[in-house]
C-alpha cells in the first residue's frame, strides 16, 4: 500500500484537484459509463440480496473492466479490525476469480495503521513507497504489480473493509476521476453492508419477537394444563384419604399394628401428594392472577410463633438450632392467613434442606412502614451465578447438597407470587458455605390492598394439626444413633443366636418414608441396612460388603449413579449386585443406568412383589457366580497346595532314605545328621504350609483369635529376618532403633506376617539386590517396613494384591518356588486388620516395592 492522499476538491471553475496538483481530464464516456455503473450498483437484484460473495463478485469483475486494471479485490476486516480476509479477487488477463487470502496487522502494521486512518491509499510507485515495505518483498515483486489504489469501506466510523486495484507490469499513475470512482464504489459497499446488518438486525428482532410470543403461549398452555391436572389429581387423593383415614380412626373394628403401619405409610404419601397438588395449583393461580386473596388483622406474631413451631422437633432431630426472633407487635398486620403460612413454611423448609449444621433464625419486625420477615440460616450458601434465579418456577441450584434430592422446585416461586399478592417483595442474600438469608417485607395497613379483598373482621388463631410441609420435611430427617439404620426382626435375632446368616440388603434413599417402607417390605427374608444417601452407603459397603445394594438414583451429597460407580470401583464391592430405583421413567432411563454397571433398574411406583421378586433374582445369581468361582478357586487351589506339598514331602522322604542308608552302611553320623537337618527344613516347610491353611481357615470362619502380650517388635523383626536369611541363603539391611519398640500384640501372629513380607522380597527380587527391614518408632504406633528391588507392581494389579490366592501375572520368581499358595498377603492383611492396623504397598515399575504395617502400640 502506498502513501496518503486527500480527498480532492471540486473548485468553482475548473477540475477536481489533487494534493499534486491538475489532473488530466478523462474522457466522458468513460467517466459516464462508471456512474452508471455506481447508480446500478445500488438497485441491483444481486446486490440487494445481502450475499457478501455475490457483491463482491460483481464488483471486482466490473470495476476491473471499467478502469482496465489487472487486479481488483474486495476485503473485510475482522471484528477486532486486526486481519484483513479477501473475499474476491478478479483477473483480468485469465478472467478468473480467487479468495481466501488473509493479512494481519501485527505483521503490516504500517499499511494498517494507514487504511484506518484515511479514505484511500494510493501507490503510484509502490517498490518506492515506505508505507508498503511490509509487502514489497513477499507480495509487489513476486507479483509484479507497479501501481495500486486502496480505497476504504467505512460506516459509521466503523472500518468494514478495503477496495483494491493493483495494475501489472505497466506503470500507472492514478487519476482523480479513477480514485472518485473507487471511493464511490467503496460508499456503496459500505451502504449495501450496512442495509444487511440492518436487515438481519430486523430479522433477528422479529425472530425473538416470535420466540417470546410462542413462549409466553406455551407458558400459557403449561399454566392451562398443570391447573386441569391439579384438579383432577384432587378427586383421586379425596378418595384415597378418606377411606384410609376412616381404617385408621375405625374403633370398632380397629387396625392391627402391621396394618396401621402401612395405613400411616399411604397417608404421609397421599398428603406429601396433596401438598405438591395443591402448591401447583396456587402458584398456577397466583402466575394466571387468578388466585383469590382474603386480607384480615391478623396477630403476625402469634400465627408465626405458631409455624415456627412447627419445626422444633425435625430440627432437634436435624441437630440444627432453631430460634426465633420477635418484637412486640401491637399492631396487626393485614394478610391472607394461608398464604403467609405458605410463604413462612416454605421458607423455613427451605432453610432446612439445605442446613446440615448451625442454626435457622427466624424474625419478625416492623421497620418504618413495613412489617419484615427474615429467614436467616448457616447452610450451604447459593453461588452468585443462582441468585438471580433463585425465585423462578421449577428452578433448582445445580450441584446443590441439600438433604434430599427431592423437591418440584416451585416453594420460593409460589412464595414469591403469594408475596407480590401482599404488595409485598422477597429478596435473598447468600455466600456459598456461609448460608442464606431470605427477607420479606410487606406494607402495614391496607390502604395498598384491593379493597374488596379486605375484610376487617379478625379471626382468632386456633390450634391445627401439622401441615403436610412439615411431615416431608420430618421424612428428611431420621433420628438414629448411628450413622446406619439397621433394621431387623424376630428371624433376624434368631441369625445371632445361631441360625443360619440371612442376606445383607443396604438400602440407601433419601426419603425417611421410603427407607422405612423398603425396610419393612425386604426385613421378613433379609438383614436390611438403611443409610440416607450414597456416600453413607459407600462408606457402609466397603466396611461390610452386603448381599445386594438397592438405591434410589436421586440423592443428596453422593446420587445412586455416583454410588454404583464407587462401588464398581473398589475391588471388595466390584462384584455386588447393585439394583437401582428411580422416578424416571422409561426404556431410556432403564438402558442408561444398565449401560453403566447396573444390575438392575426398577421405575417408581413399583409393584412390591416385583422388586422382591427381582431382588431374590439378583442375589440368587450373585450366590451362584460366587459358588462357581470359589469352586474355580478351590479346584486351582488344590492343585497348587498338592504341588507345595509334594515338594517338601519328597524332600524329606529321600532325606531321611538317605540318612537310614548310611546309618546302616557306612555308620557316617556326620552324613546321616545333615540328611536330617534337611528334612527339619522340609518338616518347617510343611509346618508353614499347614500354619497357612489354618490361618486362612480362621479367617473364612471368622474365628482368626489373637493372644496379646507386651513384646518387643524389634526383637520380632531380629528372630524373623535371621530366620528367613538362613532359610533363603539371603541377607538383608535391618535397621531397628536403638531401644526396645513395645507393643501389644499377637507375637506368633505378628511374626508370621514380618516372615512373609520379608520371604515374598526375597523371591520376587534378585538375588544380589538388597532387601531392607526397618522398623520405625511412631509414638502411638510402629511401622515394620521392608523394602525390595524387584521388578515392582503395576499400578492396575495393586487393588487386587491382597486378595486370596492372588498371584501377580507376568511377574518371574527370582528365588525359590514358582508356584506358592498366593495366600501370604491374604493372611498378612487379616492379621494386620484384626490388630487394628493396616498394611499399604508402593511400587513403581524395574524400582521393587515397598510395605508398610502400621501397628497400634497399645496402652
Amino acid at each position: 500500500m502506498a502513501a496518503i492522499a486527500d480527498r480532492p476538491t471540486a473548485t468553482a471553475n475548473g477540475p477536481l484537484v489533487g494534493t499534486d496538483g491538475p489532473v488530466r481530464a478523462a474522457p466522458v464516456d468513460d467517466i459516464q459509463r462508471q456512474r452508471a455503473f455506481v447508480d446500478q450498483l445500488s438497485r441491483d437484484p444481486a446486490t440487494l440480496s445481502g450475499n457478501v460473495e455475490t457483491i463482491a463478485h460483481l464488483v471486482t469483475e466490473s470495476c476491473a473492466r471499467l478502469l482496465g486494471v489487472e487486479r481488483v479485490s474486495v476485503w473485510f476486516f475482522n471484528e477486532s479490525e486486526t486481519e484483513l480476509h479477501c473475499i474476491d479477487e478478479y483477473h483480468l488477463s485469465t478472467d478468473g476469480h480467487s479468495c481466501g487470502t488473509m493479512l494481519r496487522q501485527d505483521a503490516l502494521e504500517p499499511e494498517f495503521r494507514a487504511l484506518k486512518s484515511s479514505l484511500y491509499v494510493d501507490a503510484n510507485d509502490p517498490l518506492t513507497d515506505p508505507r508498503t515495505s511490509g509487502y514489497v518483498e513477499t507480495y509487489v515483486k513476486p507479483n509484479h504489480i507497479t501501481s495500486m489504489l486502496d480505497v476504504v469501506i467505512r460506516f459509521g466510523g466503523r472500518n468494514l473493509g478495503a477496495l483494491c486495484f493493483e495494475h501489472v507490469d505497466t506503470p500507472h499513475e492514478w487519476q482523480q476521476h479513477e480514485i472518485d470512482f473507487g471511493c464511490m464504489v467503496g460508499s456503496q459497499l459500505s451502504l449495501l453492508l450496512e442495509r444487511r446488518e440492518l436487515r438481519r438486525t430486523e430479522d433477528a428482532r422479529r425472530q425473538i419477537q416470535q420466540q417470546l410470543e410462542d413462549a409466553q403461549e406455551l407458558d400459557a398452555l403449561k399454566s392451562h394444563f398443570l391447573a386441569n391436572v391439579s384438579h383432577e389429581l384432587r378427586t383421586p387423593l379425596t378418595l384415597l384419604l378418606g377411606p384410609v383415614e376412616d381404617l385408621i380412626a375405625n374403633e370398632q373394628n380397629p387396625p392391627t399394628e402391621w396394618q396401621k403401619e402401612h395405613l400411616a405409610t399411604i397417608h404421609h404419601g397421599a398428603l406429601r401428594l396433596l401438598k405438591h397438588v395443591n402448591a401447583l395449583l396456587d402458584f398456577v393461580r397466583a402466575e394466571a392472577g387468578r388466585l383469590q386473596a382474603h386480607f384480615e388483622p391478623t396477630d403476625l406474631v402469634a400465627l408465626t410463633t405458631q409455624l415456627v413451631g412447627f419445626f422444633e422437633s425435625t430440627a432437634t432431630n436435624a441437630g440444627v438450632d432453631l430460634r426465633l426472633e420477635v418484637e412486640p407487635i401491637a399492631e396487626r398486620a393485614y394478610v391472607d392467613r394461608e398464604m403467609w403460612e405458605k410463604i413462612v413454611l416454605n421458607l423455613i423448609s427451605n432453610a432446612l434442606k439445605f442446613t446440615h449444621q448451625g442454626e435457622i433464625v427466624t424474625s419478625l419486625r416492623v421497620e418504618d412502614d413495613r412489617f419484615v420477615l427474615t429467614v436467616r440460616d448457616t447452610g450451604i450458601g447459593i453461588p452468585p451465578e443462582a441468585i438471580p434465579h433463585i425465585f423462578e418456577r421449577f428452578y433448582r441450584v445445580p450441584g446443590a447438597q441439600g438433604r434430599t434430592a427431592e423437591g418440584a422446585g416451585i416453594g420460593l416461586a409460589l412464595a414469591l407470587e403469594l408475596v407480590r399478592l401482599h404488595k409485598g417483595t422477597i429478596s435473598v442474600e447468600s455466600y456459598p458455605g456461609s448460608g442464606s438469608t431470605f427477607r420479606v417485607e410487606i406494607p402495614r395497613g391496607h390502604a395498598h390492598l384491593p379493597r374488596e379483598r379486605v375484610h376487617h373482621l379478625s379471626r382468632e388463631l386456633t390450634p391445627r394439626q401439622r401441615p403436610p410441609l412439615i411431615e416431608e420435611a420430618h421424612a428428611w430427617i431420621a433420628p438414629r444413633p448411628t450413622t446406619t439404620e439397621a433394621v431387623t426382626n424376630g428371624k433376624a435375632a434368631a441369625t445371632r443366636a445361631g441360625a443360619e446368616e440371612r442376606p445383607r440388603i443396604l438400602v440407601a434413599d433419601d426419603n425417611g418414608e421410603m427407607r422405612a417402607y423398603l425396610a419393612r417390605l425386604l426385613s421378613a427374608k433379609y438383614d436390611v441396612e438403611t443409610v440416607a444417601d450414597g456416600f453413607e452407603a459407600l462408606r457402609a459397603a466397603r466396611t461390610r460388603a452386603p448381599a445386594l445394594v438397592l438405591s434410589d438414583v436421586m440423592m443428596p451429597r453422593l446420587d445412586g449413579i455416583g454410588l454404583l460407580r464407587g462401588l464398581r470401583a473398589s475391588p471388595s464391592t466390584s462384584t455386588v449386585p447393585v439394583v437401582l430405583v428411580s422416578a424416571r421413567a422409561g426404556e431410556e432411563a432403564a438402558v442408561e443406568a444398565l449401560a453403566i454397571g447396573a444390575d438392575d433398574y426398577v421405575s417408581k411406583p413399583f409393584s412390591a412383589r416385583e422388586l422382591l421378586a427381582r431382588v431374590a433374582t439378583h442375589i440368587e445369581l450373585a450366590r451362584m457366580r460366587r459358588q462357581a468361582t470359589e469352586s474355580a478357586l478351590k479346584d486351582v487351589f488344590l492343585g497348587i497346595a498338592a504341588h507345595e506339598l509334594r515338594t517338601p514331602l519328597t524332600s524329606l522322604k529321600l532325606r531321611i532314605q538317605l540318612a537310614r542308608r548310611e546309618l546302616q552302611q557306612t555308620r557316617d553320623l556326620r552324613g546321616a545328621m545333615q540328611r536330617l537337618d534337611g528334612a527339619d527344613r522340609s518338616i518347617a516347610r510343611l509346618d508353614g504350609l499347614a500354619l497357612e491353611l489354618l490361618s486362612v481357615s480362621a479367617i473364612q470362619s471368622g474365628k482368626l483369635a489373637l493372644t496379646k502380650e507386651r513384646v518387643d517388635l524389634a526383637a520380632i523383626c531380629r528372630d524373623a529376618a535371621n530366620e528367613e536369611s538362613d532359610v533363603s541363603g539371603r541377607t538383608l539391611s535391618l535397621e531397628l532403633p536403638e531401644g526396645p519398640v513395645e507393643a501389644l500384640v499377637d507375637r506368633e501372629r505378628i511374626t508370621e506376617v514380618v516372615k512373609h513380607l520379608l520371604s515374598n522380597a526375597f523371591k520376587y527380587s534378585p538375588g544380589d539386590s538388597p532387601v531392607r527391614l526397618v522398623l520405625q518408632d511412631l509414638g502411638a504406633e510402629a511401622a515394620i517396613q521392608v523394602h525390595d528391588h524387584g521388578p515392582g507392581i503395576p499400578r492396575e494389579e495393586l487393588p487386587h494384591l491382597f486378595g486370596r490366592f492372588y498371584r501377580v501375572p507376568g511377574i518371574e520368581v527370582q528365588t525359590g518356588s514358582r508356584v506358592g499358595l498366593g495366600l501370604g498377603l491374604y493372611i498378612s492383611k487379616a492379621i494386620v486388620e484384626q490388630h487394628g492396623g493396616r498394611i499399604e504397598v508402593t511400587s513403581t515399575r524395574a524400582r521393587g516395592s515397598s510395605f508398610v504395617v502400621t501397628l497400634p502400640r497399645g496402652g
